[in-house]
């Protein structure tokens, strides 16, 4: 029986984790986690060892004490989370000011001015054109889902690098579109980074994680257009905190897989950034924090150009509470300069 393999990197306490939708029971989830556990926790665990084993009265002192404060949800556990996760893949995210957010009137980003902002039909039409589904079927019938977004007017689909396992230039998957999304198209892995394939460190595959595909020919008997809309990417959108970002994407982790073929929708939603560097974008979000997103889009709501690739999430329980980790336009052209020679444009014109 197919598998749904529900595509992202799961960001938790010092691991990252990929998830499987069980054959037996399709809401069923079960993770291979791989521990990518700090320096410092390495150290905490050597110095217990050294101490030798606590008094019985110490040890059940220390086991109330847990038991009166263990809540799943307080906010300081959850703090301490994202901040081991950051740590852990080295992204040395700068932090902005600690300043409350400026009222949406005060326009010290003009981005968060209503009146700059998109109607929000538009941001959805924008992007109900150029977001799409992708379904990558593996080894053993497993079926990879994921986001991506055309690109280019020549069918160009840019997503993640880990979609797929293993990923080859004879890999294919079909493309759908729409709500529900509805194939229309097989695309061919063109590109994935051979520094993304090279290492088995997560915290280096992160900052590699892009792959670019092409629509190669239609699923049906139903002609493709001669050219496809297409996002554009700006790579030199300065980011302020608390700006809001429009996210795009297929999230799939609620739903069944009779849901998932034949009523998947393409969900519009809003994150607010947090903090950022030179290789990523933390932000908090909403419904786009979900399994199944990765490759999704991050637009600029006042201009609706593509800012930002998703490529994970942290593993908090409640959705509404996650935070999304994207790659930033910017380091999407520098992992082609540095692989190709080329920039993201003329790798597409060639």
């Amino acid at each position: 029986m197919t598998r749904f393999i529900f595509l992202f990197f799961a960001l938790a306490i010092g691991s990252i984790a990929f998830f499987f939708l069980s054959p037996s029971s399709p809401r069923k989830l079960r993770e291979r986690e791989v521990s990518v556990a700090t320096e410092s926790t390495r150290e905490s665990h050597s110095e217990k060892k050294k101490d030798g084993p606590e008094k019985p009265s110490k040890k059940m002192a220390q086991e109330e004490l847990k038991q009166s404060i263990k809540t799943e949800k307080d906010t300081a556990n959850e703090l301490q989370t994202i901040q081991t996760a950051i740590e852990a893949l080295k992204m040395s995210l700068k932090t902005f000011s600690e300043s409350q957010p400026a009222p949406i009137e005060q326009k010290s980003h003009p981005d968060l001015a209503r009146q700059t902002r998109l109607p929000q039909t538009e941001l959805r039409r924008i992007a109900a054109q150029s977001v799409v589904n992708l379904l990558c079927q593996e080894k053993g019938g497993t079926i990879a889902i994921a986001t991506g977004s055309i690109i280019h007017p020549a069918g160009y689909i840019l997503t993640n690098a880990h979609i797929v396992d293993n990923a080859n230039q004879k890999q294919e998957c079909t493309v759908r579109k729409g709500s529900p999304a509805t194939p229309f198209a097989i695309a061919k892995l063109i590109f994935a980074p051979s520094a993304f394939a090279a290492t088995t460190s997560i915290t280096e595959k992160v900052k590699w994680d892009i792959a670019l595909w092409k629509i190669d020919r239609p699923s049906d008997a139903t002609p493709l257009p001669e050219t496809f809309d297409a996002l554009t990417l700006d790579t030199s959108h300065e980011f302020s905190s608390q700006e809001a970002l429009a996210t795009f994407s297929y999230p799939a982790e609620l739903l069944s897989k009779e849901v998932i073929l034949n009523s998947l929708y393409l969900v519009f939603s809003e994150t607010a950034v947090e903090s950022t560097d030179t290789y990523f974008i933390q932000s908090l979000a909403g419904l786009g924090s979900q399994q199944g997103s990765s490759g999704g889009a991050l637009l600029d709501p006042a201009s609706g150009k593509f800012v930002g690739l998703i490529f994970a999430i942290d593993k908090e329980a409640e959705i509404n509470k996650r935070r999304l980790f994207a790659l930033r336009a910017s380091r999407i052209d520098e992992i082609m300069e540095q692989e190709t020679g080329k920039t993201l444009d003329e790798y597409l014109a060639q």
